[in-house]
């Protein structure tokens, strides 16, 4: 009786314990593994909402069970950062990275500390480049060009009307450079990544109605025909002659003044321009030498009489401080603007107008630039 009595006490904590070992088990959720429900925004007033993919650089939740022990987390071929704060047994808070993939596998993957892996359907959204800015529309046949937009990720193909591809020299999200290839002709420039195409709307080269190209010998004009030159130590031409200014300002300068009667070519201003000024841009390419002061203002008229008219309907183009560094860039302002205080109309001199271009607000300096090809183009 005594050894029964034995047996019997030295079996029952094992009893027990093999009884509180497969309670225990039976509460582990998925058995112990890691297991993920579905992912969603951290906004609470959307927890709801499932969801199947995201952009690049979002805040996103994974919602699981068993998920503590997670040690990294990848989105195709490209790990996240993650933040010990933000990781639970029941979820993880982790943001998409910022670098696009190289191999699409629309998988999120969880690599966990025990060397095990979990693997969930979820894919990157990334957006099609966006082609904002050709920073200078005239640059040259083997002269870099700087586009500026975004989403511009490798591998990227530029490609300039005519079918010619560009030799991309430098890449970052939102500016890529290109050598302009041999063969670009005037139109449209397209970037196409792995996730889409995008088309300038600007054009590069871009000849429509261009009315000051300073190529034909000026007649008529009353300031600026003596400042245009083909050539300069300082400043290489981007499509022949240019007018170039290097000299002290103090409170009045003409730069380019032609009544409608000259050799100016206005009449390639198109009528509806000056009837629906809001559909069109004033466009001409700058290059200082030296940078504009903070306060410098270049007054714009295109009207009927240049005097008195210009000083009462011009507009006063606040430019600010301007640093293109030597280099030549295209300026846009709203034509909407030029036009605003004129009293020009289409059927006006038979479609030509008096233009003054002038300085006579802003501190003194030296004004020390060039500037070509102005034309009315459509935005």
């Amino acid at each position: 009786m005594r050894y029964l009595k034995y047996i019997v006490t030295l079996f029952i904590p094992i009893i027990l314990g093999i009884s509180l070992t497969s309670c225990q088990e039976d509460d582990l959720v998925n058995n112990g593994k890691p297991v993920i429900y579905y992912i969603r925004v951290t906004d609470p007033a959307e927890a709801d909402v499932a969801l199947d993919s995201a952009y690049m650089g979002n805040l996103i939740a994974i919602v699981g069970d068993n998920l503590g022990d997670v040690r990294e987390i990848w989105f195709n071929d490209q790990s996240a950062i993650l933040n010990p704060a933000f990781i639970s047994d029941q979820s993880i808070l982790v943001t998409t990275p910022n670098t696009p993939p190289a191999e699409v596998t629309d998988e999120l993957t969880l690599k966990f500390g025990n060397g095990g892996e979990l693997t969930h359907s979820f894919s990157i959204s990334i957006s099609a480049p966006r082609v904002d800015v050709l920073k200078n529309e005239y640059a040259p046949v083997g002269t870099p060009l700087t586009i500026k937009g975004d989403f511009f990720f490798d591998p990227l193909v530029v490609t300039f009307e005519g079918g010619v591809e560009a030799e991309v020299v430098s890449l970052a999200q939102s500016e890529l450079t290109v050598i302009v290839p041999e063969g670009a002709a005037p139109g449209a420039v397209t970037v196409e990544t792995n996730f889409g195409t995008a088309t300038s709307s600007q054009m590069y080269y871009d000849t429509r109605n261009v009315f000051a190209d300073f190529e034909d010998e000026p007649s008529g004009w009353w300031h600026g025909h003596l400042f245009i030159v083909d050539q300069d130590p300082d400043v290489d031409p981007i499509s022949g002659r240019f007018i170039r200014v290097n000299q002290e300002y103090a409170g009045w300068f003409e730069m380019l003044v032609a009544p409608a009667n000259s050799s100016l070519a206005t009449g390639n201003i198109p009528a509806d321009a000056i009837q629906n000024p809001q559909k069109y841009n004033l466009k001409f390419e700058l290059n200082t030498v030296t940078p504009w002061a903070d306060q410098t203002v270049l007054k714009f008229f295109i009207g009927n009489e240049i005097e008195p008219d210009r000083h009462s309907q011009n507009y006063a183009w606040a430019s600010g401080a301007i640093d293109t560094k030597g280099k030549w860039e295209t300026m846009s302002i709203p034509f909407e603007y030029i036009m605003a205080n004129s009293a020009a109309n289409p059927n006006t001199n038979e479609g030509k107008y008096a233009v003054s271009f002038f300085f006579n607000e802003g501190v003194s300096q030296t004004l020390n630039f060039a500037v070509d090809n102005f034309r009315v183009t459509p935005k």
